[in-house]
């Protein structure tokens, strides 16, 4: 079956939590379509707080109550190999809950902390076995690139090691266009 005869899946619910960003703000309070992590409980403040990097991390849940069936993706990992762990584990965050990581693109930053993220899920008591974890990205993703600098300096950007990924348990599914979900019955 081709994705264009494919129905679209009706979701009844999605939370978006963000791991990671370029800035924190503890003094922020809850709105109607944002929820803060605590800062006091028991007249304490709860540390270790949060923190904040140049990246981008979060984690999206699906709920489709028709199916009785949920999902969550870890959409990119940062750019240093444990901040996304650490604001995992502040909030809360079971990594071992995670259907799959989707990564945006093959920019470091987005990138960083994948190795770590994938060793937290495979030690998981929830994902110990054979169990793979898949991870959607484009294949650009896997480029070598360079960044070169106004006075002419360049410098080689990480990359993403795809054997390395492998070797941890990923499944990868490189993808040009994204029409659906990935899910278990089908991997877009």
């Amino acid at each position: 079956m081709g994705l264009e005869n494919l129905p679209i899946q009706e979701i009844d619910q999605i939370s978006i939590r963000i791991l990671m960003d370029n800035t924190t703000d503890f003094l922020l309070t809850n709105s109607t379509h944002a929820i803060r992590p605590p800062l006091v409980r028991d007249e304490k403040f709860i540390l270790p707080p949060p923190i904040a990097e140049h990246g981008f991390s979060a984690l999206i849940s699906i709920s489709i109550s028709e199916q009785n069936t949920g999902s969550s993706f870890l959409f990119d990992t940062g750019v240093s190999e444990n901040s996304v762990i650490h604001n995992a584990d502040v909030f809360g965050i079971d990594f071992g809950k995670v259907d799959g990581i989707i990564l945006s693109h093959g920019h470091f930053d987005h990138f960083a902390g994948l190795v770590n993220v994938l060793k937290r899920i495979s030690s998981s008591p929830r994902k110990t076995g054979n169990h793979s974890i898949n991870i959607f990205t484009h294949p650009d993703a896997f480029l070598t690139r360079w960044e070169i600098f106004p006075d002419g300096k360049k410098a080689k950007s990480p990359v993403l090691d795809e054997q390395q990924l492998q070797h941890l348990g990923a499944k990868i599914h490189k993808n040009t266009d994204v029409r659906c979900l990935p899910s278990d019955e089908f991997l877009c």
